[in-house]
């Protein structure tokens, strides 16, 4: 009797940390596509940025002329 609930315990126990590493497997793949979203809008941001730049000094260019 007391081996047959040890095997219990002991399964039940397995099948936990299973559960959990596919869980945190799970969030961390989650917090990867997140991250790679934000470095993926990184340049576009760059980018914007440029052009704003350029569209300013043709501003000033204008308003030279």
């Amino acid at each position: 009797m007391s081996f047959k609930y040890c095997f219990i315990i002991i399964s039940l126990l397995l099948n936990l940390s299973v559960i959990s590493l596919l869980t945190l497997g799970i969030i961390r793949g989650l917090r990867r596509t997140e991250v790679e979203e934000e470095e993926n809008k990184f340049p576009d941001m760059m980018t914007d940025l440029d052009e704003e730049l350029k569209r300013r000094k043709n501003i000033e260019k204008l308003e030279r002329n």
